[in-house]
């Protein structure tokens, strides 16, 4: 399975060394009686350079976060080997129901300007996938605001998915950071995998198999693609039937 690569990190530094080398130009003082004529062209310089120095952070912070927010459930395409490992994850639709719905929390990014969570919430006693809710956290140290996560629309990048009733997308406030969450719920009903497959968020191998995944398949494929399951985190995610 092909993931979308993240470059928060350096998105974030090469956006800070700009700002950094705007606020080292035009240090140099220059005598009294250049101050009448080149005095204010010099400070009227490095206000724009400092003024595009913002300007480029901000952008480079905000193709960060739209790059990381929009990888959600991690599918960037699906190819033939990809296929195969879905297809191994495909279960039929138990008969029982599940008395008890338990939850894991898998990790691709832990860095002090982002973190991403997978929380996997599937049946005890069946093993059957019912949500995953992909929780983000974009930390304010970084440069995120609050404007930058309500431009983001998920749309863009799946049209027709936020029609969706079974998908939620929600940004909170934490203090020090924002928080996104994009909730798949109802995932046990084969009938919402096909309607994902639709707008490109495929995690099915194909439309139409009247299947649902296997919860620790599914994880199997997360953990080979380098996530890492987490213990209680600080998660606010929950799951509502």
């Amino acid at each position: 399975m092909k993931l979308m690569k993240r470059r928060t990190a350096a998105l974030l530094l090469t956006g800070l060394m700009t700002l950094g080398l705007a606020g080292c130009g035009g240090g140099s003082k220059t005598g009294s009686s250049d101050a009448a004529t080149g005095g204010n062209a010099v400070s009227e310089s490095s206000e724009s350079s400092t003024d595009q120095a913002n300007i480029s952070v901000e952008n480079s912070t905000q193709g960060a976060m739209n790059e990381s927010i929009s990888l959600d459930l991690k599918h960037a395409g699906i190819g033939v080997e990809d296929k195969d490992a879905l297809n191994s994850a495909m279960t039929d639709i138990p008969s029982l129901t599940d008395l008890l719905i338990v939850h894991d929390v898998m990790c691709d990014t832990d860095t002090p300007e982002y973190k991403s969570y997978q929380v996997i919430y599937y049946g005890n006693d069946t093993n059957t996938l019912k949500a995953v809710h992909v929780e983000e956290h974009y930390y304010k140290s970084a440069g995120y605001t609050e404007d930058m996560l309500k431009s983001f629309d998920l749309n863009q990048i799946y049209p027709g998915i936020k029609d969706l009733d079974f998908v939620k997308v929600s940004y909170t406030d934490k203090g020090d950071c924002f928080c996104s969450i994009i909730e798949y719920n109802q995932l046990d009903d084969p009938d919402h995998l096909d309607q994902l497959y639709d707008c490109g968020c495929a995690i099915e191998p194909e439309k139409g198999t009247g299947k649902v995944l296997a919860a620790d398949s599914y994880k199997d494929l997360l953990t080979k693609n380098g996530f890492v399951e987490k213990g209680l985190l600080d998660i606010h995610t929950t799951y509502e039937e």
